[in-house]
This record gives C-alpha cells, sequence and structure tokens, in this order.
C-alpha cells in the first residue's frame, strides 16, 4: 500500500472471502474502492444481489459509513477520471448513484 497500491472489493459470487477480510481490517488494510464484479448470472443472486447491498455488507463488516461511501462515490470515480461525481450539477443520464 505505501507503494501506491489500490485495494478494491470486488465482491463477486466466488470471489471474495469474510476471513481474508476481517484479516485485513485487524492489519489496517482497508480497501480503496468497492465493487461488486456483477454479471448477468449472479445479478440479484446471493452473495452479491447489488451494489447497496455490497456496501451495506461492508459497512456491517467493519468498515465506517465514511469510508465505504468514499470507495464508492469518490474513490472509484476519481480512478476514472470523474472528480465531482457528487456534485449536483445536471450531468448525463447514468453518471449517478443511486441506491434503492
Amino acid at each position: 500500500m505505501e507503494r501506491g497500491i489500490l485495494l478494491d472489493i470486488g465482491h463477486g459470487r466466488k470471489h471474495f472471502n469474510w476471513d481474508v477480510f476481517y484479516k485485513c481490517l485487524a492489519e489496517g488494510i482497508k480497501p480503496d474502492t468497492i465493487s461488486t464484479d456483477l454479471t448477468s448470472a449472479s445479478w440479484r443472486e446471493y452473495p452479491v444481489y447489488n451494489m447497496s447491498y455490497i456496501v451495506s455488507k461492508m459497512i456491517v463488516g467493519g468498515l465506517s459509513l465514511d469510508e465505504a461511501f468514499r470507495a464508492v462515490l469518490v474513490t472509484a470515480p476519481k480512478l476514472l477520471g470523474i472528480d465531482d461525481f457528487t456534485s449536483t450539477q445536471k450531468k448525463p443520464c447514468g453518471s449517478r448513484f443511486c441506491f434503492h
């Protein structure tokens, strides 16, 4: 992490392990971004469902609200070159993040 490596929670049906997550948290290692690794096979299926479900799981698992939402709403968009993702200015369709 000191060398600039960024960590992502790519929570898919088979690519996430709570034991590893908790060990990382115990060492002070937290994800920079959170993603769902959704595919047509995992959409609305256990254990992924949707992005709001994954973020909720990360918060229950030990991330603070601020850490979880920063990973999704600030860090991830900045890595994609989107610096003002959460502003209220009019933007093209698809440039907002919504929880349902």
